[in-house]
């Protein structure tokens, strides 16, 4: 698929080889069920089948949505597909008309979910609106379509939003789509980004040719520009691939795919993130003055 081979080489170790050809609770919150736990240490968070990866849950907790790439799971066969999770249990969320959908984004009002297309062709960001106890149906998002193939957007309250093309991050504010800078793109490829909801900071996923596998790698937004990205230290990271980053608007945890146990089995995983993040954030400010 050109200009996103990078980002289809790090999901597709996981995919079947048919397919090679802030928690902020709002004022309801107490009204739903926050899916996940009090946790003190890394936990698995959730598994189905063999692979699934990407994280983006609501606002209040209750809505938990990934990408699941368990074809043999599905009647028809396809290679991925969208899914949410709730108290009540998990489902496929329909898109109708789009063979391969993956890298699913709710938006921090709840009202828009994004994910990416990869057709033969080239990759897609499409978009659906909450409409009638649903979603409507797909839409191109045509301000994010890239020569390179875009994917993976995610987005802040305000509406900023930062997403993959051919290895590189890009942001998306009021203008056009801008290539985000050297503290953040390498030569080595970047690709699931995360940007907090206010906007503050970005956790992405870098290939490491070293280890051979991917890591997550984090940078802060400041009135100078992004800092320089620094790798994020074991736990979070193993020499293994870890990805697809999300953090609860609280920043209390760090949720992210791995498949660290050794098995094969990509999973999600749960992980406090709040201690390490402030002393991270503490030494940069420190640094800067």
């Amino acid at each position: 698929m050109p200009g996103e081979t990078g980002a289809m080489k790090y999901k597709m170790m996981f995919m079947p080889w048919a397919l090679m050809l802030g928690l902020t609770p709002g004022a309801n919150a107490d009204e739903h069920q926050v899916l996940y736990p009090e946790s003190v240490e890394i936990r698995v968070f959730y598994e189905q089948g063999k692979t699934i990866f990407n994280t983006s849950m609501s606002d209040n907790g209750s809505e938990h949505y990934f990408t699941d790439s368990n074809p043999d799971t599905r009647e028809d066969g396809a290679p991925t597909a969208l899914w949410v999770r709730t108290a009540d249990g998990a489902a496929p969320v329909p898109t109708p008309g789009i063979g391969i959908p993956a890298d699913v984004h709710i938006t921090p009002n709840g009202e828009t979910l994004y994910f990416t297309e990869f057709a033969a062709e080239h990759s897609y960001i499409l978009s659906m609106k909450r409409a009638d106890g649903g979603w409507s149906a797909p839409e191109k998002v045509t301000e994010l379509e890239m020569e390179g193939g875009a994917s993976y957007v995610t987005s802040t309250r305000s509406g900023e939003r930062v997403f993959s093309s051919a290895g590189d991050i890009y942001f998306l504010g009021d203008g056009e789509p801008e290539k985000l800078p050297r503290a953040i793109n390498s030569d080595e490829g970047e690709y699931d980004p995360f940007i907090a909801q206010d906007g503050s900071f970005l956790i992405f996923v870098r290939q490491q040719p070293d280890i051979g596998d991917s890591n997550m790698f984090i940078s802060f937004r400041t009135p100078a520009g992004w800092t320089n990205a620094e790798k994020l230290p074991s736990p979070f990271n193993l020499d293994k691939v870890d990805g697809s980053p999300y953090v609860t608007p609280d920043g209390r945890y760090l949720f992210f795919s791995s498949n660290r146990a050794g098995d094969g089995v990509l999973r999600t995983y749960q992980a406090p993130f709040k201690a390490w993040f402030e002393a991270s954030r503490q030494r940069m400010e420190e640094l800067m003055h």
